[in-house]
């Protein structure tokens, strides 16, 4: 990816560039920077990001091992075994692996950044635009629900979200910040336990606010910073100009904008250099021949950011505001406001596949021409993961943690834009999801023979002694292992508690398969 200057607009100029009784211990080789040629199987136990503090006592943590090590396995030959949580302080990184090390077991760390819930909270309230505003116009703050006492109650994922928008800084800025953060400390842990830490999966589920699930009046994301980036990822400007842009060759395809054209020595969209959106281009066709619009201005319809390029912190204030007041261009551009699956321009900015008789878009799967929404979700997966390769961490190990959204409904599908290949993470050719329950391997390798699923439970509210649960255990390690897959993240080992009862793991049926079907590997 090339990293260049910015265009000179004040509001893009902020963007950052993506610039003691323990066993014996075992010497394993040092791994490859790809575990390709590994099986990894490394239950999510959330306290050992805290280990060797009074909330994970090293005595605890080294009792769970040797549980885990009894009811599931160990390290040996091509298999990893060994726990995966989200990194917490280096301290208790570093004691994790110093005893994973010690039991020959493994480690894979989780960096825990994302936008869904309440990463960037304080940010959004500075600045009203940093979050996802949504497509009735009016809402800008989400869908607010109320219990059954009347008291409000905010949706992790419906309230406040932040826009992951490229163009919004202050949110941008502060997730390569926390992946930073974090991937140096993990970098560090890997050199002074080479081998320990197989894996590094990055974001957690990553997608739009979900409220959209309910109503198609709260899809997201239609903050201004989104609805500037849609207008220049469709045209080629800005950070997606072909030959000056910090992301130049990740602009709409040509599938949706029309056959590019060679302008100034680079094949770009045929809008490109129009000089208004009813202005004819190269081709003799305008921006809105293509899509069916009737605008004159590229500036935003609403708020548009070199015009009003203030934060919004009123809370009054109208995310639509009527012609004649402030915030209004007349004319101006703006994303599609009605949902409607036939239309060119609503598909250029989503691609929903139930929506699309359950057809992927043009170019799946070497070059799925999502529309933006999808893009943007996969957007801020992929700068992330960078961020994280920058910091120190190799490429082969790193893995996104997405929400197969066409494998769950229709609505999820739609509101949180989240398809399958939005975990897919170029310059590695890595694949990671979240799956409970089945799904088929074909959906994951037909973009690659390197993937995995990093929240993971054959059958989701089973007794823990139910048969069922260890031949699907069974029945789907084999089939996603013959079909590439070769990292699980099962969830979720519980420690001096009850049964989980909706993913029952350690003493169950569950660990029961898992043991034995690394036994006969």
């Amino acid at each position: 990816m090339r990293h260049v200057n910015l265009p000179c607009a004040p509001w893009l100029a902020a963007i950052p560039l993506l610039v003691a009784g323990l066993p014996a211990q075992s010497q394993l080789p040092t791994p490859p920077t790809n575990t390709h040629n590994q099986i990894l199987i490394l239950p999510i136990f959330d306290p050992a990001a805290n280990a060797g503090t009074p909330s994970c006592p090293t005595a605890q943590l080294q009792a769970e091992m040797t549980k885990l090590r009894a009811q599931v396995g160990e390290n040996h030959g091509k298999i990893r075994v060994g726990f995966s949580h989200i990194v917490g302080s280096a301290a208790g990184l570093r004691e994790h692996c110093r005893l994973a090390k010690a039991n020959n077991l493994s480690v894979g760390v989780i960096i825990g950044v994302q936008t869904h819930t309440g990463m960037g909270a304080k940010l959004v309230t500075q600045d009203l635009r940093n979050m996802q505003w949504r497509l009735d116009g009016v809402t800008y703050q989400g869908e607010q629900k109320v219990t059954k006492d009347g008291n409000p109650e905010f949706p992790a994922r419906d309230w406040q979200v932040p826009t992951p928008s490229r163009y919004c800084p202050a949110i941008h800025a502060d997730a390569m910040a926390s992946t930073r953060r974090a991937a140096q400390t993990i970098a560090q842990e890997m050199k002074e336990f080479p081998g320990t830490i197989v894996v590094v999966n990055a974001t957690i589920e990553e997608e739009l606010a979900t409220s959209g699930e309910a109503s198609d009046n709260f899809l997201a994301d239609y903050s201004p910073f989104a609805v500037a980036e849609f207008r220049d990822w469709l045209r080629h400007t800005g950070i997606y100009d072909d030959t000056t842009g910090a992301h130049a060759g990740e602009g709409a395809s040509d599938e949706i904008t029309g056959p590019f054209v060679n302008i100034n020595g680079a094949m770009r969209s045929p809008f490109y250099n129009a000089r208004t959106p009813d202005s004819p281009g190269p081709n003799g066709i305008s921006f809105n021949d293509r899509f069916g619009t009737n605008v004159t201005t590229w500036a935003l319809r609403s708020w548009d950011l070199d015009k009003f390029p203030d934060p919004i912190t009123d809370k009054n204030f109208a995310p639509t505001p009527a012609e004649g007041t402030r915030g209004y261009t007349i004319g101006g551009f703006d994303a599609p406001r009605k949902r409607d699956p036939a239309s060119r321009y609503w598909r250029a900015w989503s691609w929903d596949v139930y929506d699309q008789d359950g057809r992927y878009p043009p170019g799946n799967p070497y070059r799925p021409t999502f529309g933006f929404r999808q893009a943007e979700v996969a957007h801020f997966v992929e700068d992330v993961l960078d961020e994280a390769h920058r910091a120190g961490i190799p490429t082969g190990l790193l893995y996104a943690h997405q929400i197969p959204s066409e494998q769950v409904s229709a609505t999820r599908n739609r509101s949180g834009a989240s398809p399958i290949w939005t975990g897919y993470y170029t310059p590695a050719k890595t694949l990671g999801i979240t799956r409970f329950g089945p799904i088929s391997p074909s959906r994951l390798s037909q973009y690659t023979n390197d993937w995995g699923i990093f929240e993971w439970h054959p059958k989701p509210n089973s007794p823990p002694d139910d048969p069922a649960l260890y031949k699907s255990t069974i029945d789907d390690l084999t089939a996603y292992s013959h079909a590439g897959g070769h990292i699980f993240y099962p969830g979720w080992w519980k420690a001096n508690s009850a049964h989980d009862p909706i993913f029952p793991l350690n003493d169950s049926e569950f660990a029961h398969a898992l043991h034995d079907w690394i036994t006969k590997q």
